[in-house]
């Protein structure tokens, strides 16, 4: 990490569980916490903390949920919703969780990698909800293809335009 930020001269860094999954991450918390801690006392950029919200991992035979892609064949297609939204709410625990001691150790920001698509809608749903539970300033990461600015070298002005209104009106963000 030290040489990504150094030597390569990184604007942020990040870490994460070789698993890379919070279901796991819960489980190891406390180690997570002191790695980060630890971490974070040598780096001077913005340092990440990163894992992806898998929710396979709560679907049978390893997780507590029906397995939708044994219920889809099945024609259960009620069931296997069913059951995503059941593992979603598994999941929603488990990101809540980390989310909430990450932050003790001064986390600066936990990357959920590519698990969703970063439109302007979903940004300010997940921003409106950070900045309600937040203690601390929320300023939003946009750019190429992040915070619901179009994937282009050259994002238009309009749209760069549109999602820094939204976020400052609607998402109440303290700063971009």
């Amino acid at each position: 990490i030290l040489t990504y930020e150094r030597a390569c001269g990184a604007d942020t860094t990040s870490i994460g569980h070789s698993d890379y999954s919070y279901k796991q991450v819960k489980l190891i918390i406390n180690f997570e916490m002191n790695e980060y801690y630890t971490t974070s006392m040598m780096t001077t950029v913005p340092f990440f903390y990163g894992a992806q919200p898998n929710m396979g991992l709560y679907f049978q035979p390893e997780g507590p949920c029906p397995n939708p892609a044994e219920l889809m064949p099945a024609g259960k297609i009620r069931e296997a919703q069913d059951a995503q939204e059941q593992a979603y709410e598994y999941l929603k625990k488990d990101l809540v969780f980390v989310g909430k001691k990450l932050p003790s150790v001064g986390c600066e920001g936990i990357n959920f990698s590519k698990s969703v698509a970063w439109n302007l809608a979903r940004t300010l749903t997940f921003v409106k909800e950070a900045v309600l539970v937040a203690n601390i300033p929320v300023h939003v990461n946009v750019g190429m293809g992040v915070g619901g600015v179009p994937m282009m070298e050259s994002p238009p002005v309009d749209s760069v335009t549109r999602v820094s209104k939204a976020l400052v009106q609607i998402g109440k963000i303290d700063g971009l």
